[in-house]
């Protein structure tokens, strides 16, 4: 498990700067703009397409059937997919957590606990994505896993929408609040299903 997560930080490494870049742009633009959301936003996508590059970077070298000649199980590639995925969204909330709160201080437009509570709500959307993402790549590859995953996103936003222009009340923000703090729980749910769901694909892939 280690050396299958140690083998994809190093796959991504080439990625390290561009991620500075992108990581120094979006801070500077929020401070520009007051506001945080964007860098939450972009750090939670690269939290998603990062895992995603490395299972491409695998479907290119046909790395699953080397794997499998080893004594790795399925179970542990998947898993290490998994946890590799949480431990950039761990990183991702550290790193924005510490510049919302230089953001904060230098701009003042909001309490350090808000700033550090979407932070979290991103953090746990990033997971839920995750979770969603995987069983559609390990099932259909990246690239047709791609053109899947769009509807997969675009359909509920759609809808999200359209109620909106029918007149349902969304809720208030309150409620989105009390909704967000009982998130984690339902990740960790869908996570599990997901986690079983990925293992069941990939044991019955044919490489």
């Amino acid at each position: 498990m280690k050396g299958l997560i140690i083998k994809d930080m190093f796959a991504l490494r080439k990625q390290g700067k561009m991620m500075l870049m992108l990581a120094v742009f979006y801070i500077a633009f929020s401070i520009f703009t007051k506001n945080i959301s964007m860098l939450g936003t972009m750090t939670a996508l690269l939290c998603v397409m990062l895992p995603i590059t490395t299972l491409s970077y695998d479907e290119y070298c046909k790395w699953d059937r080397y794997a499998l000649a080893m004594p790795t199980s399925g179970r542990t590639i998947v898993l290490s997919k998994y946890i590799l995925g949480g431990m950039l969204t761990l990183t991702g909330f550290l790193v924005v957590a510490a510049a919302s709160i230089a953001i904060v201080a230098i701009t003042g437009e909001m309490p350090v606990g808000e700033a550090i509570f979407i932070c979290f709500v991103v953090s746990i959307i990033s997971l839920a994505i995750q979770s969603i993402i995987f069983p559609i790549i390990f099932k259909f590859g990246v690239e047709k896993g791609r053109f899947i995953m769009l509807p997969v996103f675009v359909v509920p936003a759609g809808i999200l929408y359209l109620l909106s222009k029918l007149g349902f009340t969304l809720p208030d923000a309150r409620t989105l609040k009390f909704l967000a703090y009982l998130s984690p729980a339902a990740v960790l749910l869908i996570m599990s299903v997901s986690i079983v769901l990925s293992i069941n694909i990939y044991r019955k892939k044919e490489f």
